[in-house]
Parts: C-alpha cells; sequence; structure tokens
C-alpha cells in the first residue's frame, strides 16, 4: 500500500531529513516530504530502519535496566523487602492504550518488558548477595514505587512528545496541502473571471455579427425586389420590341412600305417625292414630327449616306462651290472653324477650291519646281488628297532627259522662278514642257503665297481647261 514520506518517517520514529537521504541514496533524488512511496519502496524502508529501532529500543532498555540498579544500589536493603513481582500502576497503562497510535506499541512492549525485568531487577540482591544492603526504615520502603512510578511518568511523556511532533508534521503537512489548494483556487478563479470576459466578448460579437447578418439579408432582399424590378420591365419591353417588330413586319406582308404609301398619296414621280421630303423639313414642326414618324432606321445606313454626301460648310462661297464640285451636300455651321473644307484658314479655301478645279479638270499629278518657301505648307496641305503634287529645288541640277521624264509623268508644270533660289532652274523645265506636251504655268510674284498659286493656276483651267 502506498504511504506518504513524512507518515512513514513517524511510523518509523526517525526524522523526515534521515529517510529523504535514504531514499536519495537508493537514486530517489526528487524525493519530498509530502511524496508517495510505493508498496514496495516503504517495507525495504521498514527493514532497513527496524534494525535501527530495535537497536535503539535495546539501547533504551540497558538504559532502563541500569536506572533499576542504581535505584537498587541506592535503596540496598529497602528494596530487599519488596515483592519481585511488583506490577506498573495502573493509570500509566491506561493512559498509553487511550494514545491509540501504533507508535504507542513499541513503548507498552517496551512497559512489559520493563515489568518482565522488574522481578530479576528486584532479585538483583539475590545474584549479587554481596551488595544486598538490608532496609533501614520503613519511609525508604514506600519511597521506592514512587520514583517507578515516576520513571514510568516519564516513559508516557516521551511518547506523548514523540506523538505530539508526529501530529505536529501531519498539521504542517495538511497546511502546505490547504496552501497548495488555495492557491489552485486562485488561479482556477482567476481563469474564471478570464472565460467569464471572453464569453462577454463572444456574445458581443456574436450580437454584432448577428446584426450584420440582418443587414445583409435587407440588403439582399432590396437586391432581389431591385432585380426582379429590373426583369419585369426587360420583359415588359422585350414584349413592345416583339409587338413593334410584328407590326412591322405586318406592315412589310400587306405592302404598306414608304414608296407604296406615297404612290398612293399621288405622289409617283422622284421629284415630287424630293420636293415633299423638302416641304416636311422646311420647319422646325413639321421636320420634329416627321423624324418621330420615321425612328426606326439603320444607323450605320444613315452615317454611311452622311459621310458620302453631306459636308459642314461654313458660309463663304469658295467653300461652296467646292461642295458643288466634289457633288457635296453643304451643313451650314455658324463657325468657320468648324468648316470641313477651310477650317477657317484663307490659303486652305483657295486650295481645296483649286484641287476641286483640277479634280473637274482630271488633273492629278502636279510637278511644282521652285518656290521653295512655299514647299512644306504644300506637303501639309496636300496631305490626305486624291491629287499628287511632286516639289523640286530650283537649285537642283538635273540633266535634260530626266526633266524630260518627269514632266512625261506630270499633268500639270508650274513654275515660279522669281521665288525660287536660283531663277534658271526652272527656265529649264519650263523650256522642255511643250516637247514633251506637258501644259505648263508660270507664276509670277517674288513671295511664295500658296492663295496667290492657287488663284493663277484655277485662272488657267477657267481660261484652257478644255485643252488641259
Amino acid at each position: 500500500m502506498q504511504i506518504k514520506v513524512y507518515r512513514l518517517a513517524a511510523e518509523l520514529r526517525v526524522s523526515e531529513r534521515g529517510l529523504i537521504n535514504w531514499l536519495q541514496e537508493r537514486g530517489y533524488h526528487e524525493a519530498r516530504s509530502h511524496d508517495w512511496l510505493s508498496g514496495q519502496l516503504a517495507q525495504a524502508a521498514r527493514r532497513a530502519f527496524g534494525a535501527r529501532s530495535s537497536s535503539w529500543m535495546e539501547r533504551r532498555e540497558r538504559a532502563h535496566s541500569a536506572e533499576l540498579r542504581q535505584l537498587a544500589s541506592v535503596g540496598g536493603a529497602e528494596r530487599s523487602g519488596f515483592s519481585a513481582e511488583l506490577p506498573l500502576p495502573p493509570g500509566v497503562l491506561e493512559g498509553l492504550k487511550e494514545l491509540g497510535e501504533p507508535s504507542a506499541q513499541p513503548t507498552a512492549q517496551t512497559t512489559a518488558q520493563t515489568t518482565a525485568q522488574t522481578p530479576s531487577a528486584s532479585a538483583l540482591p539475590q545474584a549479587a548477595p554481596q551488595r544486598a544492603v538490608a532496609p533501614t526504615s520503613q519511609g525508604e520502603r514506600e519511597l521506592s514505587p514512587a520514583r517507578d512510578l515516576g520513571l514510568e511518568l516519564q516513559r508516557a511523556q516521551r511518547a506523548l512528545d514523540e506523538q505530539r511532533r508526529t501530529y505536529e508534521l501531519q498539521l504542517q503537512a495538511l497546511r502546505a496541502q490547504h496552501d497548495k489548494a488555495l492557491q489552485e483556487r486562485s488561479a482556477y478563479r482567476q481563469k474564471s473571471i478570464e472565460l467569464e470576459g471572453d464569453q462577454s466578448t463572444i456574445t458581443q460579437a456574436y450580437e454584432e455579427l448577428g446584426q450584420e447578418r440582418d443587414a445583409l439579408n435587407a440588403e439582399l432582399a432590396g437586391l432581389k425586389q431591385e432585380l426582379t424590378r429590373t426583369l419585369e420591365q426587360g420583359a415588359l419591353q422585350k414584349e413592345a420590341w416583339q409587338a413593334r417588330a410584328q407590326e412591322l413586319e405586318e406592315q412589310v406582308q400587306s405592302g404598306k412600305r414608304l414608296p407604296s404609301q406615297l404612290r398612293e398619296l399621288g405622289l409617283e414621280a422622284f421629284e415630287d417625292q424630293v420636293k415633299l421630303f423638302q416641304t416636311l423639313l422646311s420647319t422646325a414642326e413639321s421636320a420634329t414630327q416627321f423624324f418621330s414618324i420615321i425612328k426606326m432606321v439603320d444607323q450605320s445606313k444613315v452615317e454611311r449616306l452622311v459621310e458620302q454626301w453631306v459636308v459642314p460648310t461654313c458660309v463663304h462661297p469658295l467653300c461652296n462651290q467646292t461642295n458643288q464640285l466634289r457633288d457635296r451636300l453643304s451643313l451650314r455651321v455658324d463657325r468657320a472653324k468648324r468648316c470641313k473644307v477651310c477650317t477657317g484658314e484663307l490659303d486652305r479655301r483657295w486650295f481645296q477650291r483649286m484641287l476641286a478645279s483640277c479634280e473637274r479638270a482630271h488633273i492629278k499629278r502636279l510637278l511644282l519646281v521652285g518656290g521653295e518657301q512655299s514647299h512644306p505648307r504644300l506637303r501639309a496641305l496636300m496631305e490626305g488628297q486624291s491629287i499628287s503634287c511632286r516639289f523640286i529645288s530650283s537649285q537642283e541640277a538635273s540633266s535634260i532627259p530626266r526633266i524630260q521624264s518627269r514632266l512625261g509623268s506630270a499633268d500639270l508644270l508650274i513654275v515660279w522662278p522669281q521665288a525660287s533660289l536660283n531663277p534658271e532652274g526652272p527656265q529649264s523645265y519650263l523650256a522642255q514642257a511643250p516637247g514633251v506636251g506637258c501644259p505648263s504655268l508660270e507664276l509670277s510674284g517674288e513671295s511664295a503665297d500658296v492663295a496667290k498659286m492657287a488663284r493663277q493656276v484655277l485662272n488657267l483651267i477657267q481660261r484652257g481647261g478644255g485643252e488641259l
């Protein structure tokens, strides 16, 4: 059976330190007073410390015998008259029995041994008659039992002291357990407080999550309603488009198209139909109603139609003449910068008018010799046009075959001697032009002005366009 160290020490009547040292000698270096010992280890300790206890008991008995001999030697004659069967006082045995501690058994045994040895002690005068002294008086005979009773009382007192020390050790152990239990209770209480705080935090978080969930549910319900409403509107719009498509299909199948309707109105000629639409578009009110009626049109076709025929044009006559020469319709704009013909620039306006006349006269390739100051501006104006222009510097030295080759690929030669860096260069081209059959034009003026060049080219085309 297991037993704690301090209880085994009390049972063996040894100090806890001595028992702990004995355990440490046998490999139990971490042994403490409150550690539990197995049954086998406790039995080994009992066997080890039992021999010491027996030797201690023997030393105690020998000391007790020596005291009795001393009393016998002192009491000599008085002790010789007492009976050898002197019993112990009854109060001593009863007091030892009432202690109820196992440690009192050796004391009782010791008392019994002492009682058994008492006759031998009283018989000392018989074993050693030479030391026996006859009692001298009745008072000394009465004193000897009182001394024996005192010795027994001392033994009982020592037994009580040992039992008290054992109980004190047990009380210390219980106090240590009590302190440990108090510490554990404090730790558990602190942990309980922390768990309560965590529980309150979790509860609050749970409530916040519940509120967020309710908000999300409300938002989801709103989105569902909006989606349902959108789907319903889409379904209604789809039904409306289907009805409109069916109506248009019925109109097409029944022959109620615009040409047939115009013929029903008596407008069979195309000129009469155009006049009808011009009349309807003459005022803003009638045009608005007309567009509301024919709003179902093809957007891509309308864009191509406008790009092919309509050009935003300012009020300048040259821009309108340019559109007329190119068979375009002029859409009046309020600002010259919005004009697609001139963009508000005078030289561009004259140049576009010249190009339109060249296109009408079938002049596709121009050859300009000299007038180097106007070449950058002319290159910018010719970009993206259907007519090409080749610019030759007046300082370039070219052979006659090369000049004739260039003139052969050109529809019109334009020379500018006075505005050139080398006036002799344009003259060589002008001299070879009649032999090749290339029309030529010699520009006047010392300044290279684009508008001036365009006006002179227009005058040439208007005077002799047929010959060109």
